[in-house]
């Protein structure tokens, strides 16, 4: 699916404009086609990307190629039946639903029944679609696989903070604690790097691991001392504030905090505090409650902006008291 799926966003967001929803409208008739591209683009709510075609080999390479959020699909196209698509596209999909809205000239049970039983979630005859139909039904699908993709991902969520938490029982090097998390958290969001960066007492600090995809720049064992730190979000992330930024240069930080963040490509980021167990600081003989804040667990994003969701707000703060 495409970001505006993975982003879990539905039309009724204050967000949908931020994402593009792609359409794929295959239909043998270029009149039809027009039409519902007409009908779709009209619709203040939401951003779409469309693409269209007539026949079955270049529906295909659309779908492949684009993974769009909504297909319109024609029973009727200029090599075949729709349904040969979706029987295609369907096998080996464990997805209770494909996002396909299929078409048809005249109202047929038998092609409405084949049609969801090979997997699409709508069905509509052409006479009786409008503007407002075609767009609540685009909208109402968006609604359905937003919910299912979300559930979905708080469930790999889950297993993914359970797989670490018992990674950390069963081993007594930090080193590879630290690089298990990076890399989980990384592959899990999808992000460009991900760090974990522990303070020093004068708050400068050391990157200790890292995950990060080609090309963008390595950060490991850097030592950074980011001067403008104690009066731009030290003390919020004592308070266990998190920081999330969809992008660095709108997100009233200080020039010295864009410097720094520039040096490492960033363009989002996304900022939780590890802080340590008060047994932890009463064991250590430290009566300073600064020493709360052992380090922080960071992602990057550098290839572009990115907006954060709640669900990526959740799996690093747990991971964070794991790590803890």
């Amino acid at each position: 699916m495409s970001n505006f799926i993975n982003a879990q966003i539905t039309p009724n967001s204050s967000h949908a404009l931020s994402f593009q929803v792609k359409v794929l409208i295959v239909d043998k008739g270029e009149k039809d086609r027009s039409i519902y591209r007409h009908y779709i683009q009209s619709d203040p709510s939401t951003n779409y990307q469309i693409f269209d075609t007539d026949n079955i080999k270049d529906a295909l390479y659309l779908w492949r190629s684009h993974s769009p959020d909504i297909v319109l699909l024609d029973t009727n196209l200029l090599d075949g039946n729709g349904l040969d698509i979706l029987e295609i596209i369907s096998a080996g999909i464990v997805d209770p639903k494909l996002p396909v809205i299929m078409l048809s000239g005249y109202e047929d049970g038998i092609i409405a029944a084949n049609a969801l039983k090979l997997g699409a979630a709508d069905y509509l005859i052409k006479d009786e679609i409008s503007a407002i139909v075609l767009r609540r039904t685009i909208h109402r699908l968006l609604d359905r696989f937003a919910i299912f993709y979300e559930l979905q991902r708080s469930q790999q969520q889950e297993a993914l903070i359970a797989e670490i938490s018992q990674r950390v029982r069963q081993s007594l090097e930090l080193d590879k604690i630290y690089e298990a998390i990076v890399q989980e958290i990384q592959s899990f969001l999808k992000a460009d790097r991900t760090v974990i960066y522990k303070f020093n007492p004068n708050m400068s600090g050391t990157i200790v691991a890292e995950a990060v995809d080609s090309p963008w720049e390595t950060s490991l064992h850097e030592n950074i001392i980011d001067t403008c730190f104690r009066g731009n979000l030290g003390g919020a992330y004592r308070q266990g504030k998190i920081f999330a930024a969809q992008d660095i240069h709108t997100a009233n930080l200080s020039p010295c905090h864009i410097q720094l963040l520039e040096r490492f490509q960033v363009k989002a980021n996304l900022v939780v505090p590890i802080l340590l167990p008060e047994t932890t600081m009463y064991s250590l003989s430290v009566d300073d409650s600064s020493s709360l804040l052992w380090g922080l667990l960071i992602v990057h994003q550098c290839s572009s902006t990115r907006l954060w969701e709640d669900v990526d707000l959740r799996l690093l703060q747990q991971l964070s008291v794991v790590l803890a």
